[in-house]
């Protein structure tokens, strides 16, 4: 899959069974833009078919990433890839991290504080019958965990979405 993305020009980034298609583009340029992410994910899928994998069409998300200014220029219009309409979407998950378009993590950090909060409140219901380092464990374990897993993305944002997690 790295020489088909490499002939394209096309950066990838590999986990497990997933793979992540990136290029960077001025505004005006979009449109051939695209049209080069859907040649290179239809090669993908035609080698993916020759070595008898499937291409998950319903896992395929597709966004564009950039300022409130620059994305209002960009054509918002579906792409077909692989036979499979895949719509720009104005948010995507990528590894359980929500990543919005104009990376300021709001929806992330409302999921996060929202998970947070649910295990605080379980926690809350039978702490009278667990030990203080048991409740500590538990929340080291069911909180801050979920704080500190890849807590660099949020580094930097915007000092009201910062505070929900305070």
């Amino acid at each position: 899959m790295l020489v088909i993305t490499a002939r394209h020009g096309v950066s990838v980034r590999s986990y497990a069974d997933d793979a992540q298609l990136y290029l960077h583009t001025p505004v005006d340029n979009c449109e051939a833009t695209f049209a080069c992410l859907v040649a290179c994910i239809d090669d993908i899928g035609l080698w993916m078919s020759s070595n008898r994998l499937k291409l998950n069409a319903e896992k395929t998300q597709f966004t564009c990433l950039g300022t409130k200014y620059h994305l209002t220029k960009v054509d918002d219009s579906v792409l077909v890839a692989n036979s499979t309409v895949v719509d720009l979407l104005s948010v995507i998950t990528c590894l359980s991290v929500t990543i919005d378009q104009e990376l300021t993590f709001a929806d992330h950090i409302q999921r996060l504080t929202g998970r947070c909060f649910h295990c605080l409140r379980q926690l809350r219901s039978v702490r009278r019958m667990l030990t203080s380092d048991t409740i500590t464990t538990l929340v080291n374990t069911l909180v801050v965990s979920w704080i500190d897993y890849c807590n660099a993305v949020i580094a930097g944002v915007h000092g009201i979405h910062w505070r929900q997690l305070q």
